[in-house]
């Protein structure tokens, strides 16, 4: 083959935009193909940012390669981290810091017995200045989450915040003092057990004062543990927060009480912009977050089927300055929407909800639907019969969408048919880009069809 025709007779950046297509493994592979490529490939420093998550005994045949990425930074994962293996992994990340802009470890928590010495070692290593680190995750596998280390020292990275510092997550170990490292971190991750230890006059925002954002996995139910992670243990928040997200560990014992967590939530909910929870086994939770909704004035409404479980079903309602998500059990869906619908101080200008006959025979009687009032119906099939149904008709909604998967087919003859009866003044009729629709020309010139990207 003449060089021409060869990759090395390409123009340099061409070449290095066809090896970027490349995974990192394959990288190195060509790197050691010849002397040119590997120059090549060297002096790219893109090529080396991304390695694959790995093992500590993987990490050690790739450490020669990882420093090439420069001043690009690195973003590092290493997985599955055994306490025989910290010396080791210390060393090396004690080269990297200065490179590493994402740093992630998942450490097998469970197998860790008398760690103190081997940690001594890692604090160490992550005493180094770290300019570029923007990321920062030390994990415990996902399944367990209720088994962390020894806390974190207050002096982690010499006790000064990564410039670059934007996102942390730490699960493995315990939260108990204050670190300055995380001063100025807006994003943060974390659980229930890495945080519950001595927390009863701490608040969220002492051991982060810039977070605006705050994820908490893990929170447990109650009737199994002796001692469980409930959310209660985590210290109270009394200071804005833009989105706070909480995810329970789900026991299927059925429904409940957790009366400290539910004060806790409605303690939390004044401060909070963003409120999202999944707790079905605690209607009084739910009750909290939806109850911080009054007041709020007018909110759109989507209920849809949640998309890990067809058996729950969330309520996402939304208004100014102000969104509320909760799971539920599909069973629970008609108390929770006359719930929502019957608070007080708020109006909800639209509504999306299942196309189920209940559904909208709850909207009918309980939806103060205001003046040009839109409503959406979820398609699960063909479109509902009507016929045997009562419905009292909702007069103020004048435009009506219509979602589903990608692929369904609507038939607007039978859609305007219902609509005549459950929503006699509608004008516009929207429905997804996707919808293969039939008999258009059913409509009459006073109803628009509307094609849109919802």
């Amino acid at each position: 083959m003449s060089r021409a025709h060869h990759l090395l007779g390409m123009p340099l950046e061409i070449t290095a935009d066809i090896l970027s297509l490349l995974s990192f493994p394959d990288v190195v592979c060509v790197s050691k193909v010849c002397s040119e490529l590997r120059k090549l490939a060297i002096a790219e420093c893109r090529l080396w940012q991304t390695p694959p998550r790995m093992t500590v005994s993987e990490l050690r045949k790739l450490t020669p390669c990882l420093g090439r990425a420069g001043k690009l930074g690195l973003d590092l994962a290493v997985r599955e981290i055994r306490q025989a293996e910290i010396a080791e992994l210390s060393v090396t990340l004690g080269a990297l810091m200065p490179c590493l802009r994402e740093l992630s470890l998942e450490f097998l928590t469970g197998e860790f017995v008398d760690y103190k010495l081997d940690l001594e070692l890692l604090w160490h290593a992550l005493q180094s200045p770290a300019p570029l680190l923007r990321r920062l995750a030390l994990l415990e596998p996902v399944d367990l989450l209720q088994q962390p280390l020894s806390s974190i020292p207050p002096n982690i990275f010499s006790g000064s915040t990564p410039p670059n510092l934007t996102y942390i997550e730490i699960t493995a170990f315990e939260i108990t003092d204050i670190c300055s490292a995380f001063a100025r971190v807006p994003r943060v991750r974390t659980s229930v057990a890495a945080l519950a230890q001595n927390h009863s006059t701490t608040r969220v925002h002492d051991l982060f004062p810039a977070v605006d954002t705050l994820d908490i996995l893990g929170a447990e139910f109650g009737a199994i543990s002796v001692n469980p992670y409930v959310l209660s243990r985590v210290p109270h928040i009394d200071r804005a927060l833009e989105v706070l997200n909480i995810d329970w560990a789900l026991e299927y014992m059925g429904s409940g009480e957790d009366p400290a967590s539910e004060a806790w939530l409605r303690e939390a909910a004044p401060f909070v912009r963003s409120l999202e929870i999944c707790y079905p086994e605690c209607p009084g939770a739910t009750d909290a977050v939806l109850a911080s909704l009054s007041g709020a004035g007018p909110l759109s409404v989507d209920i849809c089927y949640s998309q890990w479980d067809d058996d729950l079903i969330e309520i996402i309602a939304a208004g100014k300055g102000i969104t509320r998500t909760v799971t539920i059990a599909a069973d629970d869906l008609t108390s929770n929407l006359i719930k929502l619908l019957e608070l007080p101080g708020v109006i909800v200008e639209d509504v999306c909800v299942p196309a189920t006959v209940e559904n909208l025979q709850n909207l009918s009687v309980f939806w103060r639907c205001p003046s040009e009032g839109r409503l959406g119906l979820i398609l699960d099939g063909d479109f509902m019969e009507t016929e045997s149904h009562d419905f009292r008709a909702l007069n103020d909604v004048t435009t009506v969408g219509l979602h589903g998967p990608d692929g369904t087919t609507v038939d607007l003859r039978k859609v305007y048919d219902f609509l005549c009866k459950a929503t006699p003044n509608v004008t516009a009729i929207r429905v997804c880009d996707w919808f293969h629709v039939l008999n258009a020309q059913a409509l009459p010139p006073k109803v628009a069809l509307q094609r849109v990207a919802y």
